[in-house]
């Protein structure tokens, strides 16, 4: 009479297809710049690559240091130092340091400057700032002690 049809009944799926788990896309937080020539990163050059686990012995200013000197001894055709360690430094993170990047919000990271600062504003919020400051404001030799030894003491 009105014309009015039933929309199409979905297809029945399988017991495994519903229990399946589904495959995600989830986009990179970091936005790799455009390289117009070919290159192939090798596993011999993954391998020197420094490891951050995020373990509460690991200090993420000295992996950054540690990342950039290996960084100086990679070269690869078409690509400039910055986009050379935006795409080498997720190889880098391991375990908890791994699962931290992949919740960052998808390309929310541009460039290398972007990605040192969001790796260091996770293990320096302001109040260790306040702390560090603190240290070094109260900082004093101690009895007995030389000027060469307070010296190392304060650099550690």
């Amino acid at each position: 009479m009105g014309g009015a049809q039933n929309p199409p009944l979905p297809q029945a799926k399988t017991m495994r297809e519903n229990t399946s788990p589904a495959i995600v896309d989830h986009p990179s937080c970091v936005v790799l710049p455009q390289c117009d020539y070919h290159f192939e990163i090798k596993p011999s050059t993954l391998s020197i690559l420094p490891i951050f686990n995020d373990m509460p012995s690991d200090n993420r200013y000295d992996h950054i240091v540690e990342f950039e000197q290996v960084c100086t001894t990679i070269q690869l055709d078409g690509l400039t130092p910055n986009g050379l360690k935006l795409r080498l430094f997720p190889f880098t993170l391991k375990h908890y340091a791994r699962k931290w990047l992949s919740k960052l919000p998808p390309r929310s990271i541009q460039t290398w400057v972007e990605m040192q600062g969001t790796f260091l504003g996770k293990c320096y919020p302001p109040s260790r700032t306040f702390n560090v400051r603190d240290e070094l404001i109260a900082f004093r030799e101690q009895p007995l002690q030389s000027f060469h030894e307070c010296w190392e003491r304060f650099k550690d």
